[in-house]
């Protein structure tokens, strides 16, 4: 709370009495006699106070609002939950679960005879106490389950019950958020084995959704030791929390599998998996690295799970903390409804992961990895109290990624991660507004998870960590972790753990970062006056102050100065006001000013340079978010100057700038372009280099290209994007050669190879190639369907009597399976739709009047069928316009 002046108690009372002053320091003795005594000398008033206190007429609060503001408080506690055990078994035709929960608990303080726990669309068969064996009575409202203990229980002693039951997570489900898809809590992937996936079951426990299969206290301050005993079939694999103790093989083909998790974490981390996986192992030091995946990529899973264990060892390092758990597991499940879930020792992820060796050229999967693996520490070690504080979870594990990339692959590869991660905040922020970081006012917990929680929350941390230093700001990630670990924490406790470890006072800094919103706006202009030879920089913070709080943000930072010889001056500077200028004594004008050398701030900043100085930036920038930006900047390439700049840029150390000076080169400015393209094209270690190489090649198409450009299709070595940019040179030289190189190319499943494949075969005419565009279709999955069914339009178009081929009748089928995708169905629809329209602007044109005519009927009586079966509402609104 912010009071603008301090009215003592002394003061108040002797303004009710009508005194006009008083002394500075009266004793209680004496304020005593002037609530009695009126004729006591009058006080001396030894300070002035500067707003006088008025009385406001009754039409002066007219706009004061009448209720306190929003505030999500953290969750009461009132037990304390020790330990769960789960006996579980899976009714799959139904999609439920059969389980019986054995909960120990304690009142965290106070006395209490009865225990509340979240258990969503339950059927609840008995609940008993395992101290006496006695029934225990309860009341249910299907989301709380109050059971009454019978007696009073206190905090020196504790509580076990017994809760048999069966869960529906199916009917559970309310919705979802851009984030997390659905909140069943539990999935049952292909449950009656009928569809062209595997069978699976699996969680998704975050926010408050595990409680929709087992009884608990679901929320994030709260925390336990765990049992999980897993009863399925005895050819799927099971996965959950902790160490897998025993497995059992029981009657009928069953097995009982023993999970036990000896450490106490939260109930949303609780998960399980069940299904056919492929199960690889390798080894940090002692610990256990799982990788569950499907068992076509097995022989694929340590590259799709690169790095893990040298992740674990760099993260332990870095933080002088060991991997706090018993054992790590990353499993890839089919049709998962978030990106990937940081459960305690077993990551949940999205088959997305899940590609062979060579779709992960240059294109793996470390930024998921490392963001999971760092929750490990933040966020299941130490837990965010409440998801106001969801930063603590989400921005630590988006910063991780900087920290990997920074350590395994250079700091420019990190700063570009970071400047892609300052993109997407600003564009949220533009778009969808701004809010405190750590928000105590948010609509739904599930809003949190944002580009403030996870993209502010990691720059956040990178300014705080530019500012204390890479020591410190290790020392004191140790000391929080040291401090809070299984325990639930808040933004303050980030902030007593850096100033502990740094002596600093940093309430400003959180004040700033954490607990206000918005960001700063900075204007930077230059002048060099040659007569008294001062370089002036004067910076202005522009924002909005409506939109930002504070108004005015402090800001410590640098100054490059790049002087004529070269040489870079550096200079600190602290912005704290609305409009500041720092002046410089200089003997001669500098060539360039730049702000914020390293580009560690987080805020817009619009500073004009000529292009004179972003040739000069572009040599002298200390960050390579400067390079790109030069390089992007640089136009009028008559100018030799900027022609030169673009040219040493084709040879620049990060592979971006490379890539954005090949783009911006052509034969007409370099008369040996061809050649130094093919160059680049053959032996840039970067395969996005490679590739816009290729596509610079494939602009002017040139014969004797060919053999190289087969040589790209046809190398393993090579990521597959980057082969079908080769072969969609070849079709641009030979529509034939290329024909006959997709032809064997047909069994390769690769989206990017799928793409040209389908785009050649779609403009030949031949209806041969119906086949090929169907079945990748029905492999295909969601959006990236619609792009296919487009190929296969246009060659349906180039068909004659294509309405009645077995392509059209798998449209049909396709539109009317209700257990596809609504995207897939779509599309089928459509394209149906758009081929009847296609026939019918060709009545009148053609001599095959009566074959178009019965065209149309056909594809008409196809379109109502689909019409007329059609049970979702959404799609049955969209098939009335066809």
């Amino acid at each position: 709370m912010k009071i603008r002046n301090y009215l003592s108690f002394t003061f108040l009372l002797a303004f009710l009495v009508g005194c006009s002053s008083m002394r500075s320091t009266p004793t209680r003795e004496h304020v005593a006699s002037i609530a009695t005594d009126t004729t006591e000398e009058p006080l001396v008033i030894d300070r002035v106070i500067e707003d006088p206190i008025e009385i406001m007429p009754d039409s002066e609060f007219a706009d004061i609002p009448n209720k306190l503001p929003l505030y999500r408080e953290t969750t009461l506690r009132t037990w304390d939950l020790l330990h769960t055990r789960l006996d579980l078994s899976f009714d799959w035709p139904n999609q439920s679960v059969i389980g019986k929960a054995q909960l120990t608990a304690r009142p965290l303080f106070y006395p209490s005879n009865s225990f509340e726990l979240d258990a969503v669309n339950f059927k609840i068969n008995k609940i008993q106490n395992l101290g006496d064996s006695k029934d225990l009575k309860w009341d249910y409202d299907g989301q709380k389950l109050k059971v009454d203990l019978g007696r009073t229980i206190t905090r020196n002693d504790s509580v076990r019950i017994l809760i048999d039951y069966v869960a529906m997570p199916n009917e559970s489900e309310k919705g979802g958020s851009q984030a997390i898809q659905s909140d069943k809590g539990l999935f049952f992937i292909n449950p009656m084995g009928t569809e062209d996936k595997p069978m699976q079951i699996w969680s998704q426990g975050e926010t408050e959704n595990n409680s929709k299969w087992f009884p608990t206290i679901d929320k994030p301050n709260e925390r336990c030791t765990q049992e999980m005993y897993l009863l399925v079939d005895d050819k799927f694999k099971t996965i959950s929390n902790g160490l897998l103790i025993s497995s059992v093989k029981q009657a009928n083909g069953m097995r009982l599998d023993y999970w036990k998790m000896d450490q106490p974490h939260a109930p949303y981390l609780f998960m399980i998996a069940v299904g056919s996986f492929a199960k690889v192992t390798e080894k940090y030091n002692s610990i256990d690295v799982d990788y569950y995946v499907e068992p076509e990529y097995a022989a694929d899973a340590t590259s799709i799970f690169a790095n893990t264990p040298e992740m674990i060892g760099f993260f332990s390092n870095k933080l002088n903390y060991p991997f706090p758990w018993k054992k790590y597991a990353q499993v890839v499940v089919r049709d998962y409804v978030s990106g990937a879930m940081e459960n305690t020792t077993a990551t949940i992820l999205g088959q997305y992961v899940q590609r062979h060796k060579r779709e992960l050229i240059d294109e793996g999967n470390e930024d998921v990895v490392s963001h999971e693996l760092f929750h490990q520490w933040f966020g299941d070690l130490v837990t965010t109290e409440s998801w106001s504080n969801l930063t603590l979870n989400e921005g630590f594990a988006n910063y991780s990624e900087y920290l990997w990339k920074e350590y395994k692959h250079g700091r420019e590869e990190a700063d570009f991660h970071r400047l892609n991660d300052l993109q997407g905040y600003l564009a949220s922020a533009q778009q969808q507004g701004v809010h405190d970081l750590i928000d105590f006012e948010y609509a739904d917990k599930e809003n949190m998870f944002d580009a403030h929680s996870y993209n502010k929350g990691g720059l956040v941390l990178h300014m705080l960590r530019k500012m204390v230093g890479d020591d410190a700001f290790y020392a004191s990630l140790n000391y929080y972790l040291n401090q809070h670990k299984y325990q639930s924490v808040e933004a303050q406790d980030l902030r007593l753990a850096f100033e502990a470890v740094t002596g600093q006072d940093l309430n400003w800094f959180f004040n700033q970062w954490f607990y206000s919103s918005g960001h700063p706006k900075l204007d930077i202009q230059t002048d060099y006056d040659a007569n008294s030879k001062i370089l002036s920089v004067d910076i202005e913070q522009s924002q909005v102050p409506e939109h930002n709080t504070p108004a005015i943000f402090r800001i410590p930072t640098e100054l490059a100065i790049v002087m004529q010889n070269g040489v870079v001056m550096r200079k600190s500077i602290e912005l704290n006001e609305r409009k500041q200028t720092f002046q410089f004594d200089l003997d001669n004008a500098p060539k360039l000013v730049i702000f914020d050398p390293e580009k560690n701030i987080l805020a817009e900043v619009n500073q004009a340079f000529t292009a004179q100085e972003y040739i000069q930036l572009y040599h002298s920038a200390a960050s390579v978010t400067d390079r790109i930006a030069a390089i992007q900047a640089i136009e009028n390439l008559q100018d030799a100057d900027n022609l030169k700049t673009i040219q040493l840029a084709l040879k620049d150390r990060f592979w971006l700038v490379r890539g954005n000076a090949l783009e911006k080169l052509s034969g007409e400015l370099v008369p040996n372009f061809k050649a130094m393209t093919l160059s680049m094209a053959k032996s840039d270690p970067n395969s996005a280099v490679r590739f816009r190489a290729i596509s610079k090649l494939n602009a002017e198409p040139d014969a004797t290209q060919m053999p190289f450009l087969k040589q790209v299709v046809f190398n393993e070595k090579e990521a597959y994007y980057v082969s079908a940019e080769a072969l969609h040179g070849i079709s641009t030289l030979n529509a034939d050669t290329a024909i006959v190189i997709c032809k064997q190319l047909e069994d390769i499943n690769n989206p990017d190879l799928v793409e040209v494949i389908s785009e050649i075969y779609s403009t030949s005419g031949n209806p041969a190639h119906l086949a090929y565009l169907n079945k990748r279709i029905d492999e295909s999955e969601g959006y990236s369907s619609l792009s296919l069914y487009s190929k296969l339009l246009t060659l349906a178009k180039k068909s004659p009597k294509v309405e009645g081929t077995a392509a059209i009748l798998n449209l049909k089928s396709i539109a009317l399976n209700q257990n596809d995708d609504t995207w897939k169905r779509l599309g089928a629809a459509k394209t149906i739709s758009e081929l009847k329209l296609f026939y019918q602007s060709q009545l009148g044109e053609s001599t095959e009047q009566t074959r178009i005519q019965d065209s149309i009927s056909k594809l008409q009586a196809a379109l109502m069928e689909i019409k007329s079966k059609e049970t979702n509402k959404q799609l049955q609104g969209i098939y009335n316009s066809f």
